[in-house]
């Protein structure tokens, strides 16, 4: 059993545009007889398809199988290769037999030959059998390529969802401090909820905005977010809001700067400002309320009630 021309590890099969025949696929023939290799080998290279000679670290892209060979068949062949590669890269296999009985047709494709060529060979009809299962093989091989790339961004996507959640947790198993001497608040005492209002959110730490976001939509707010003071004060100008909450230390304009300016525009705003110190600082002027970071869905009711009633 044997083969001619050279064998090659790195490969990609490429469908002609014109001819629409893969000729840089990877043939192996498998046959006792060194005349029928022969013969098959010329029809193939005047076509101008690749011949590998061995399975040793290549994998073939179709297989011309003889069926009945001494000491191993081609039934005993098939079944030897599907215990060695994995079934979705097994490829098309093509048997060549003078024996055309129906039995013999059944038992080549019930153990996984994929089509069936009888001997003596029409070349035209081998080249167009061949270039019929190549396409399918390219086609598989795309298949599997994409649900490769599919698999590796499903895993790439959970790991960054996980890396997420994972801060999220973090944030919200943190004990808030209570602002301006508060006592502390229990995560068992749930503040009731305000009615609904309409709540501009503003903070350079995209979890603690998806945090915020989460707990004011809990109770029905309608909520927009800004990553920072300019962006923050461009939605001010072009909306209405109930209520500002805005992080304190931030780039290019501070959440007092902010206040200051959304003051400017609406002297009656209600506005909240976040910071990891508000047990340090004391109220400013423009915030109506200082309230630590980060703040449980209790806190953060409770510090809307308190704004709205003064």
């Amino acid at each position: 059993m044997g083969g001619t021309a050279a064998n090659r590890g790195e490969f990609d099969m490429q469908l002609d545009p014109i001819t629409n025949v893969v000729k840089d696929a990877r043939i192996l023939i498998v046959d006792d007889r060194e005349s029928n290799i022969g013969a098959l080998s010329q029809i193939l290279g005047r076509a101008g398809y690749a011949i590998c000679i061995s399975l040793t670290g290549i994998q073939p892209d179709l297989l011309l199988l003889d069926w009945h060979m001494e000491p191993v068949s081609g039934l005993e062949f098939i079944e030897a290769l599907k215990s060695r590669v994995r079934s979705e890269d097994m490829p098309p296999v093509l048997v060549l037999s003078a024996d055309t009985t129906a039995e013999t047709r059944r038992e080549a494709l019930a153990v996984g030959a994929t089509d069936f060529l009888s001997k003596p060979l029409d070349a035209s009809e081998v080249l167009l059998r061949i270039r019929n299962l190549l396409q399918m093989r390219l086609l598989h091989c795309r298949l599997q390529d994409s649900r490769r790339e599919l698999e590796t961004q499903v895993r790439e996507r959970a790991n960054e969802l996980e890396q997420t959640l994972a801060k999220l947790r973090a944030l919200q198993q943190q004990v808030p401090i209570p602002a301006c001497g508060e006592q502390p608040v229990s995560e068992a005492s749930f503040a009731e909820p305000p009615h609904p209002l309409s709540v501009l959110v503003v903070d350079d730490e995209p979890e603690i905005c998806h945090v915020l976001t989460s707990y004011l939509e809990c109770d029905a707010h309608t909520v927009v977010t800004a990553e920072n003071g300019c962006d923050a004060l461009e939605k001010f100008r072009a909306g209405e809001f109930d209520l500002v909450i805005t992080d304190r230390a931030m780039p290019k304009m501070t959440g007092d700067q902010l206040a200051a300016a959304i003051r400017e525009i609406s002297p009656g705003e209600p506005i909240i400002l976040l910071t990891a110190f508000a047990d340090r600082e004391h109220p400013v002027r423009d915030i109506d309320l200082l309230l630590s970071k980060p703040a449980s869905l209790s806190m953060i009711r409770q510090a809307i009630g308190k704004v709205l009633k003064s």
